[in-house]
């Protein structure tokens, strides 16, 4: 079953929920005795559900690990929540900057800013492909990897330089 903006919901997960409302409403009248710790349980359920399968728009999960980054020898490309890509050889990477901010956990809080080629691509922190973008960067002469530390661990707004060519 597909509700719209909702993705692909199972009769289960309906049936959870209409049964819950069903209790809920007969402990709030006083009809039954149902302990509390089986009223929390289908909420946390849904919440863990978000965290695990992410938050959607039309069915579409915009966690960063759908955002994808590969890198193909000596080229960068980063496929967005929408599926469009951008490419950017390594080689000509002039500026490479960490862009933090403090709407984290609920949001983005992490974007990296790469530039080269007269063009500007972010990816944001916890893209899938992350690791091995920053082991080929961790290959250009004059990578400041203490500021990456610094970086990812910072909760303010804040804008870190992480490379730029001489």
């Amino acid at each position: 079953m597909e509700l719209k903006g909702y993705g692909k919901v199972s009769i289960w997960w309906i049936l959870l929920w209409t049964a819950y409302a069903f209790c809920l409403l007969l402990k709030i009248n006083g009809y039954v005795n149902i302990h509390p710790i089986a009223l929390i349980i289908p909420p946390l359920w849904l919440v863990a559900s978000v965290f695990k399968n992410g938050i959607s728009i039309n069915g579409k999960a915009l966690y960063e690990r759908n955002w994808i980054v590969r890198v193909d020898g000596n080229e960068l490309t980063s496929i967005d929540y929408h599926k469009k890509d951008a490419k950017l050889n390594i080689s000509t990477i002039q500026k490479i900057s960490i862009e933090t901010n403090d709407s984290g956990p609920y949001n983005t809080d992490v974007w990296w800013h790469i530039e080269g080629d007269g063009a500007r691509v972010s990816i944001p922190g916890g893209a899938t492909g992350e690791n091995e973008m920053l082991k080929a960067f961790g290959n250009l002469d004059g990578f400041n990897h203490e500021e990456v530390i610094h970086a990812m661990g910072s909760t303010t707004n804040k804008t870190f330089l992480v490379y730029q060519k001489n």
